[in-house]
């Protein structure tokens, strides 16, 4: 395994997963939030300002004529709803 990491070049996210900058961790993980589609703020700030961050972005799809956006973030608030009925991501 540490062959395929090292010669696939994700040396790099190995030592960071491997959480060796203790709680320096989460800056990292801030820094490159951009990448996973939310802001570093709200990364920092923890998972209930990213539900509410979610839920504000789903509120706006709304007001634009994408009712849809905004049941689905309703839906997966709802704790055990998310998992009975799970997302299918379109490719």
């Amino acid at each position: 395994m540490l062959g395929k990491i090292l010669k696939d070049g994700e040396c790099g996210d190995a030592l960071v997963a491997s959480n060796i900058f203790g709680p320096g961790t989460f800056l990292y993980d801030a820094l490159n939030a951009s990448k996973y589609g939310a802001s570093p703020l709200v990364s920092i700030a923890g998972p209930g300002a990213s539900q509410i961050e979610r839920l504000l972005k789903a509120l706006d799809q709304a007001t634009s004529n994408s009712p849809r956006a905004l049941a689905t973030a309703a839906a997966s608030s709802v704790p055990l709803l998310g998992a009975v009925f799970p997302a299918q991501k379109a490719e």
